[in-house]
């Protein structure tokens, strides 16, 4: 597998994706530069937000329709952020197709953003937690129980994408920990990673949640996640 990825941001989903992707991928490292990229390797662009990655995307396919045989697939991974996730894939697949990507590629928009992903943690989010903001969250969305991704607005914030970082950054405070978009902490370890894999599992006990997550597990050649047996 020789991956090509454009993520969202500069700061937090390059760092989650340098971390997950050698779980899913065994093996597989990151090459500095295009050139590196040969055989099992990943070359990482961030997307520096919305609108700026799609001209990155763009740039992306460019660059893989010049030398076809250096990379086997382009990951996209974006937020829908205050999109629906139909609307935002429909439009990164458009500038796609409008670019003439040559390669397989797979496109994955988190809903609402990677905010909401992470706290599908059940175990990290603590149910009856002494933090004020953290019990207020809860009572206005248990993301323990619904899915993280279907959060609802809420009046203090501007935006669901706002909501989902300071609910993340109240769980972490609970712990006696920090989340930053330039430090993402524990979310960027294996354990985390797989805790989030089990949520988007479905069983016949448990409604499937973390739908968008959930692509990443479903990527051309990844390894089968001893969590997800």
């Amino acid at each position: 597998m020789s991956l090509y990825v454009v993520v969202e941001g500069r700061r937090t989903e390059p760092r989650l994706y340098r971390a997950w992707l050698p779980l899913l991928f065994p093996g597989i490292q990151e090459a500095p530069r295009i050139e590196d990229a040969i055989g099992n390797h990943f070359f990482l662009l961030a997307g520096e937000g919305y609108p700026s990655y799609l001209d990155r995307i763009r740039n992306a396919i460019a660059d893989m329709n010049l030398d076809g045989m250096r990379f086997t697939h382009l990951l996209v991974s974006v937020d829908a952020e205050e999109c629906s996730h139909d609307e935002r894939l429909a439009e990164i697949e458009d500038v796609m197709r409008d670019a003439g990507c040559s390669v397989a590629f797979t496109v994955i928009v988190a809903n609402c953003c990677i905010e909401a992903w992470l706290l599908g943690n059940r175990k990290f989010v603590r149910r009856n937690p002494e933090d004020e903001e953290l019990r207020s969250f809860l009572e206005h969305y248990d993301v323990r129980e619904h899915d993280p991704e279907g959060i609802l607005p809420r009046p203090t914030h501007r935006t669901r994408a706002a909501l989902c970082l300071s609910y993340l950054k109240a769980a972490f405070r609970e712990r006696k920990q920090s989340y930053t978009k330039h430090n993402p902490g524990p979310a960027a370890t294996e354990p985390y990673f797989f805790a989030l894999c089990e949520r988007a599992r479905a069983t016949a006990q448990t409604p499937r949640h973390l739908r968008s997550f959930a692509r990443l597990l479903e990527l051309p050649g990844r390894v089968t996640l001893a969590p997800l047996e």
